[in-house]
């Protein structure tokens, strides 16, 4: 038996910083076992660990302590000598045409690497834990529902008020005067919406008082916009969520402010000028475990996804998250790597601890840029399966369009109207069309399966296959695996051994539109997923671990 392949990564060795891979407690001066899986092809005589200690290289040797017919396991100490910890692993072969290969968090390097792309581990993690259950739902406070109704309240002079069903602006200075009226208490009346899906953190976009709707321009950081109820109202809404265990995160854009701010009147004593540029790219160099604790991941997780879902034809003129070309449509092997090569640069934490978006109140829909419902689930499949924090933009649930940051902002179709008694039910449409609740059920049963499963939310990460039309990878964890596949189009396919994941027996497969996942033989038969159409699966595997039975002795 071999697990052989070229286009698969199940013949490349795997290690991960998460708890299946990386056991003991995470303190400064602890012990920690690192465990390597190393698939049977590959047939090493030692293998070596090897770790920065205080500026210099440290070597420790690996021991094998157990073997299957599909691959062995390797087990070395690393000890947490510094804050953070860099590693990787030296693999001796007796192939005289390629006698060792350097293993790290990028993969496979057949020559000497620098230490960039280490494995790294912090001795301590300041990051709280809360975090990795977190599924987070994003709201743009003026556009999802309006508690009071806006007639009753006085709009300033830059407003310019819109029916709640107008379709916003697309661009433009207009964009920040359109006034809908959402308002902080119109939150509170749909909590219960939100747990329906799974939503746990509300992430709000800024409230401060403003000369917009977005409110990036505030002219306080001290109060709320009495456009949204006020100090009273943000009191409010945090009580009802901490009464149903949920959490607030706020908006604090102190890096910038409106011309009316008290610091930018006392700054201009005359013609001065800073440019500076939103962190919308490569974050690593700030994500190092000694700053900050996370980012909005669109360089790891929401650009390489549209890049791989984008349908040609509404994608082309969309901005690509700031490159000046419409969203090109790239095979699955660049997008695995790419994401291998960038999450590398930064500890795992870093990622865990990241909010992951499809889009955003500053991006296309996720909608538009794909093009379909189909392609669409396939894209939420992702979010809710991938490392770092679920966040949904409030209406992505419901199928919402939208071809710019400002066209994307549009409002919830409930079907009480503003002000009315609330109800949590649903609009036969929106400004951008029907509500699709086919998507709203998808979301729903996504967000379960994410508080059900602990390696969605805590495991580590292995890609195990890709290939033009399919994506697959396995979340680590010591309760059992989860494996995802995802297919942008009919026609892949790909057979997976059991036995080299390894992973263990099938405990479930939840299969969804457009995948057919056929299981054969237990924890050594095989799983082929076949793709119909666009679509996705998550199957649950039963946890197996190196047993005393297996152990070598040599």
């Amino acid at each position: 038996m071999t697990c052989l392949n070229t286009t698969h990564y199940l013949n490349q060795p795997h290690h991960d910083t998460g708890p299946a891979y990386l056991l003991g407690t995470r303190r400064p001066g602890a012990e920690l076992t690192a465990r390597l899986w190393v698939p049977a092809p590959w047939q090493p005589e030692h293998i070596i660990l090897r770790q920065v200690v205080d500026g210099e290289p440290s070597l420790s040797a690996a021991q094998l302590v157990a073997r299957t017919d599909a691959g062995a396991w390797w087990e070395a100490t690393l000890r947490l000598v510094n804050p953070t910890n860099h590693y990787r692993f030296l693999l001796l072969t007796p192939d005289s045409d390629r006698p060792y290969v350097w293993f790290h968090a990028a993969g496979l390097a057949d020559h000497d690497v620098p230490d960039a792309m280490d494995f790294r581990v912090l001795a301590e993690d300041d990051a709280p834990d809360w975090v990795l259950d977190a599924v987070c739902y994003q709201i743009f406070p003026d556009r999802f529902s309006a508690h009071t109704p806006p007639r009753e309240r006085t709009a300033p002079a830059w407003a310019q008020a819109h029916a709640w069903l107008d379709e916003p602006p697309v661009a433009g200075d207009p964009s920040g005067a359109a006034w809908y009226g959402g308002d902080l208490d119109g939150i509170v009346d749909h909590l219960d919406y939100l747990q329906e899906l799974g939503v746990n953190t509300v992430y709000l976009t800024p409230v401060f008082p403003a000369g917009s709707v977005h409110r990036y321009d505030s002219t306080s950081f001290d109060h709320v916009d009495a456009l949204l109820g006020g100090d009273a109202a943000l009191a409010r809404l945090t009580q009802a969520l901490h009464d149903r265990d949920m959490r607030l995160v706020l908006d604090l854009t102190t890096n910038h402010t409106g011309v009316t701010h008290d610091w930018f009147r006392r700054a201009v004593t005359g013609r001065q000028l800073w440019l500076v540029a939103e962190h919308g790219h490569d974050a690593s160099g700030d994500l190092t475990g000694t700053g900050w604790q996370g980012t909005m991941n669109y360089h790891g997780f929401t650009r390489p996804l549209w890049s791989w879902l984008a349908h040609p034809d509404p994608a082309d003129g969309l901005n690509w998250l700031g490159i000046p070309t419409g969203i090109p449509r790239l095979p699955g092997g660049p997008i695995s790597q790419g994401v291998r090569e960038y999450t590398a640069h930064m500890p795992a934490t870093s990622i865990t601890h990241s909010m992951n978006l499809l889009g955003s109140h500053d991006t296309p829909r996720i909608r538009t840029v794909v093009g379909s419902r189909e392609a669409q689930l396939v894209a939420a499949t992702a979010l809710f399966t991938a490392p770092g924090v679920p966040t949904v933009f409030s209406g992505d649930e419901l199928g919402a369009t939208g071809r710019t940051g400002e066209h994307s902002r549009t409002t919830m179709p409930w079907t009480a109207p503003p002000g009315a008694a609330p109800t949590d039910e649903l609009g036969p449409d929106g400004a951008w069309g029907p509500v699709d609740r086919v998507a709203l059920g998808r979301y729903r049963h996504l967000g379960r399966l994410r508080h059900e499963l602990p390696a969605l939310r805590r495991g580590g990460m292995r890609w195990v296959y890709a290939d033009e039309d399919l994506l697959v990878w396995l979340r680590t964890h010591p309760d059992g695996d989860v494996l995802v596949a995802l297919a942008r189009a009919a026609g892949a396919t790909v057979d997976l051994p059991l036995a080299c994941l390894p992973a263990g027996a099938v405990d479930d497969v939840h299969a969804m539109d457009g995948v057919d996942v056929t299981v054969i033989g237990g924890a050594d038969g095989h799983l082929t997923v076949n793709a119909t159409g666009p679509g996705s699966a998550i199957v649950t595997l039963r946890a197996v671990l190196p047993r005393t039975d297996k152990i070598c002795t040599h």
